[in-house]
């Protein structure tokens, strides 16, 4: 009995092993075919994906579903992962200026529900005081309804991108190119993502997307003369402030060294009015006067005047 017992505890322990092995290869087979998107997926955090049944629009997968987003789809070829290739344009630092780049196409089968970067350039826009542009423009967007921007409206990017496009040349019509010049180098977003929100928001919403923020980040006259005489201008207007500034600096010398001078003029006086205290003044009175710099003209037959300008030609030499 002894015996029999341990080798039935032996099968159990054969049974439970063989049962852990199993679930690990399928385990092991789910996830490489998950990976090739037959008959199972992953749906990665921040994305969605599409399933179809004989080329239709079957059903929209999110990530959460078993270990980290593995969902089921289909028997394979019937349902299978939606795939589709994507183009798109963003902006990017080169040598310190923003750059509109050109990616893609990328054979995608998800969509990225997270705000993402996109961009554009945008030549010959007109400001309201007839100043033809060429600027850089970035668009944060993400997508709120897979579906629609896959399978109803296909080219969803590029529909955005006329949307905007269009609101955005509404917007410069409206402005100055100072304006705009002081949106762009102040980062002020709020004027122009809210013309676009306004406008543009239902258009944009049937289309499964959402602009969360757009900002001019460059702006500049397509006609370079027009360019340089700009940057002319403002360099004549740098160089004026500057001779402004100098003026004002001379001016304020000039007005400390008269006050000087008066000062002193008035401790001659003052010294002349109270004789007994001539010889104790003059010198002081004699000191003011070197200090304001100023030539004063007296009645030179009076003692303490001659002192004074006795003084003054010694401070001189």
């Amino acid at each position: 009995m002894k015996w029999g017992k341990k080798g039935e505890e032996m099968e159990t322990v054969k049974i439970i092993m063989a049962g852990i092995l199993f679930l690990a290869g399928c385990s092991l087979v789910i996830l490489a075919l998950a990976k090739k998107n037959l008959f199972w997926t992953i749906v990665q955090e921040g994305t969605e994906k599409n399933t179809t049944l004989n080329g239709r629009h079957r059903k929209t997968l999110t990530p959460e579903g078993w270990f980290g987003g593995l969902r089921w789809v289909g028997i394979y070829p019937f349902w299978q992962v939606y795939e589709y290739p994507f183009e798109w344009t963003t902006v990017e630092e080169k040598e310190g200026l923003p750059v509109v780049v050109k990616k893609g196409p990328e054979i995608l089968d998800c969509m990225f529900m997270k705000r993402r970067t996109y961009g554009f350039e945008m030549t010959g826009a007109e400001t309201n005081d007839n100043m033809r542009t060429t600027s850089v423009v970035i668009i944060l967007a993400k997508i709120t309804d897979s579906r629609l921007a896959l399978f109803e409206n296909h080219k969803w990017f590029q529909m955005m991108l006329d949307i905007v496009v269009s609101m955005t040349r509404e917007f410069y019509a409206l402005h100055s190119f100072d304006e705009l010049k002081g949106m762009a180098i102040e980062e002020d977003v709020a004027p122009l993502h809210s013309f676009v929100k306004k406008r543009g928001e239902e258009r944009l919403k049937g289309i499964g997307v959402e602009i969360t923020t757009l900002e001019i980040k460059t702006i500049d006259p397509s006609n370079r003369g027009v360019q340089d005489a700009l940057e002319a201008e403002g360099i004549a207007e740098a160089q004026a402030k500057a001779k402004k500034a100098t003026a004002r600096g001379e001016a304020e010398a000039e007005k400390i060294k008269a006050q000087g001078s008066a000062d002193a003029l008035k401790t001659i006086a003052d010294v002349m009015k109270d004789p007994t205290a001539m010889r104790r003044e003059e010198l002081k009175a004699a000191t003011k006067i070197g200090e304001g710099g100023g030539t004063i003209v007296v009645d030179s037959n009076t003692g303490i005047i001659g002192t004074v300008l006795a003084a003054l030609k010694g401070e001189g030499k």
